[in-house]
């Protein structure tokens, strides 16, 4: 019969030990990074919202402003404010969105400023407002798509 040398216990302990430290360090930093993943995840998530709301709400203001004034001639102050913080929130949504809100945003725009000429010019109808109401549910649409909201 063999007797184990009186070392081989202790270095057998110790190298599960050292092998059991080095696992729970992987399977933490695994952990750590999915934590970390997840996250950015929701404060990415949160604050394409929170540009989405904003742009939603400069369209309504905006919106509203130019139904008001769409009598007047001049262009009010009310009128350049809100114009001009919609502009603003509109390259917000550019600089954040996916290709089917872009999309939706620069048609938006793109009617804000035709509807600025007619405005100018005093052709501005009630009848202008109709597509403006169609994208605006459009754009929620393509937002709830890009953050999968169901």
């Amino acid at each position: 019969m063999t007797q184990t040398p009186w070392w081989g216990v202790p270095l057998l302990a110790g190298l599960f030990a050292i092998g059991g430290v080095v696992v729970s360090q992987v399977v933490t930093i695994a952990l750590d990074r999915v934590k970390v993943r997840r996250e950015d995840a929701r404060r990415w998530h949160a604050e394409r919202r929170q540009v989405y709301v904003g742009y939603i709400m400069a369209l309504q203001r905006t919106g509203q402003q130019f139904y008001i004034h769409r009598e007047g001639k001049e262009r009010a102050d009310e009128l350049t404010v809100a114009f001009d913080e919609l502009m603003f929130k509109a390259e917000e949504v550019v600089l954040i969105a996916s290709d089917d809100v872009r999309a939706v945003a620069g048609n938006l725009s793109s009617w804000f400023i035709g509807v600025s000429h007619l405005h100018e010019e005093g052709d501005l109808e009630e009848g202008e407002f109709a597509y403006f109401h169609q994208q605006v549910a459009a754009f929620r649409t393509a937002v709830r798509r890009e953050l999968q909201i169901k």
